[in-house]
């Protein structure tokens, strides 16, 4: 949004500014309905859009939807962003950019395979404790639960009672209070529900009649790496400055940021380490003597720094000392054998950051 902003502005076309907006799905209910109805009445002339918009929700007819990159969902998601444009059995436009990612090279390669290949079959982790502590408080809601139910449940039932759930006197287990009075309110059926932060601007306060004021918010797993002291947030193409990291305040969770105008951007400098913890599957490679692994993982994302670049020019680098984002979930792998971590050692490359980097992609 900031380079739409900035472009239109340099070409004279200040008129058109406002009629180009940003949506995702942290915008408040209010800011995303009036986005929507924008868009729906023909006022808007683009949106700048997260996947947010995907499904669900009638922006009335676009001509055209460009994607930046392969959707990291899966055809279905390749599609569902694709059916934007062109409804009504009116003509339209989708234009894919592809990056180099290998998802992004097979389709560039294969290009029929966007329209041939046969949508993925949704899978769903029936050992996941996220799945299943929501499925518990809306059973418990129901009717309370007792041990005997672990024969529904499965091996995990009781460990995710005690850990979430609320135990009476008699031994039933109910919902935990935050999900009441309906649990199922509580429960995304669109993916595992983050706990977030709101970005708060503070620039006014202090000033007559200056008040804070919710930007939007943003999923755990997307604020360690926009909201750290000293990152440049960007809110429908305006600059803000992450003044205070974050707060968790009697349970209201905040990254408070400042209004700023600045010519450049931060890019996050990060480490992810993931460690394989239980095997589910184990599966032979063709031609190999290797096998490919399938289980718990556990990942530990740190910030440890940033840059502060302007294009494709780096101006600065600032370290920074922040706690780790650590989530359990997961993943493929393989044992890399002694010779080739041997090799990359002679030739001057770090074995570990290479698996890290490997594991990531595949998690």
């Amino acid at each position: 949004m900031k380079m739409i902003r900035t472009r239109l502005s340099s070409e004279g076309r200040t008129d058109v500014l406002e009629r180009v907006m940003a949506y995702r799905g942290g915008y408040s209910p209010q800011d995303r309905r009036k986005i929507e109805r924008e868009a729906f009445s023909g006022n808007l002339l683009g949106i700048v859009a997260t996947t947010a918009l995907e499904l669900g929700i009638d922006i009335g007819v676009l001509d055209a939807v460009l994607m930046l990159g392969f959707p990291k969902g899966d055809l279905a998601s390749f599609r569902q962003q694709a059916g934007r444009a062109g409804r009504r059995s009116r003509d339209s436009l989708v234009v894919l950019v592809a990056d180099n990612s290998p998802v992004d090279r097979y389709y560039i390669k294969s290009p029929e395979s966007l329209f041939e290949n046969p949508t993925a079959d949704l899978l769903i982790d029936l050992d996941s404790k996220v799945v299943l502590e929501a499925h518990l408080h809306c059973a418990a809601h129901e009717m309370p639960l007792s041990s005997d139910d672990e024969k529904y449940f499965g091996p995990l039932f009781k460990e995710v009672c005690h850990a979430g759930l609320v135990k009476d006197a008699e031994g039933w287990w109910h919902p935990h209070p935050r999900y009441l009075p309906y649990p199922a309110k509580h429960v995304a059926i669109r993916g595992i529900e983050e706990d977030r932060y709101a970005v708060v601007d503070v620039t006014k306060i202090g000033q007559a009649g200056g008040e804070p004021r919710v930007l939007e918010e943003v999923e755990d797993s997307r604020a360690i790496f926009e909201t750290y002291e000293g990152a440049v947030f960007l809110h429908q193409g305006q600059t803000f400055l992450a003044s205070v990291v974050k707060e968790v305040r009697h349970d209201v969770r905040m990254a408070k940021v400042v209004r700023t105008d600045v010519s450049w951007v931060t890019r996050p400098r990060d480490f992810t380490d993931i460690d394989a913890k239980r095997t589910y599957r184990i599966r032979e490679i063709k031609d190999s003597s290797q096998r490919a692994f399938y289980g718990r993982v556990d990942v530990k994302t740190t910030v440890f720094g940033y840059f502060k670049v302007r294009g494709s020019v780096i101006l600065d680098a600032v370290d920074l000392d922040t706690p780790p984002f650590e989530r359990e979930t997961t993943g493929a792998w393989v044992d890399i054998p002694k010779g080739i971590v041997q090799l990359m050692r002679t030739k001057g490359l770090n074995p570990a950051e290479g698996n890290a980097k490997f594991r990531r992609r595949n998690t």
